[in-house]
């Protein structure tokens, strides 16, 4: 092991050494869109999807991946594919203040846009997700 003897500020001794590789925990990033440009208007929404979910901890993105498998990929809520990069909201079937849990039978992973229709409407699709038992 590489390193130096150095004294704190009390002067007291302690060995500073270098860091091994294999200490350090691997970081895994997501691929940027080759169109995205973080200084275009349009794509403000993308990027801020993008440092949310850097921001998130493990357990949000383990559930986000769970409903994506549960769900077969596809949004309950126009029936569209969604893909690895794209916007999602997790959204809850019966809401919180009424007494809805953060279980996965409550949860459902939805298109951003989508999310916006749900709460536009009153609640009326969350409603039908529930009667479709999703």
């Amino acid at each position: 092991m590489f390193g130096i003897w150095t004294k704190d500020k009390n002067g007291d001794p302690w060995a500073k050494h270098l860091i091994k590789a294999s200490e350090i925990r691997i970081q895994r990033r997501g691929k940027i869109k080759a169109d995205a440009n973080p200084f275009l208007p349009e794509w403000a929404e993308y990027f801020e999807q993008r440092k949310k979910l850097k921001e998130a901890p493990a357990q949000y993105r383990r559930t986000r991946r769970e409903l994506w498998k549960k769900q077969g990929g596809i949004c309950p809520v126009c029936g569209g594919e969604i893909e690895q990069d794209m916007l999602t909201e997790i959204h809850h079937i019966l809401p919180k203040h009424k007494g809805g849990t953060d279980d996965l039978d409550n949860l459902v992973l939805i298109h951003t846009n989508c999310h916006k229709q749900v709460h536009s409407r009153d609640g009326q699709h969350s409603r039908f997700l529930l009667k479709e038992g999703l």
